[in-house]
């Protein structure tokens, strides 16, 4: 069995890189994963904000009015969507 200190001496080097590794790749997937839930409630809400602003000018909205709605409606999505839940 290898002493401790002479398996530290000889690969030193590659257990931090192998650490600072799995540290970043954990870090990049926290992002990413935040990323694409920006990303899929940005699509909803925009989708939700277009189609409520066609919806609107449909029934005889000013299309300034329906613009403005969409923009709320929008940014309505992406907080609902984007909030993180709460810890117990």
């Amino acid at each position: 069995m290898p002493d401790i200190a002479t398996v530290w001496a000889t690969y030193k080097v590659q257990i931090l890189v192998g650490l600072a590794v799995v540290v970043v790749a954990f870090l990049l997937l926290r992002t990413v994963g935040r990323i694409v839930r920006f990303g899929a409630a940005l699509a909803v809400g925009a989708g939700l904000g277009i189609g409520g602003a066609y919806g609107m000018t449909r029934f005889g909205v000013p299309a300034q009015f329906a613009y403005w709605g969409a923009v709320v409606i929008t940014i309505v999505v992406l907080l609902v969507g984007t909030r993180r839940a709460r810890e117990r």
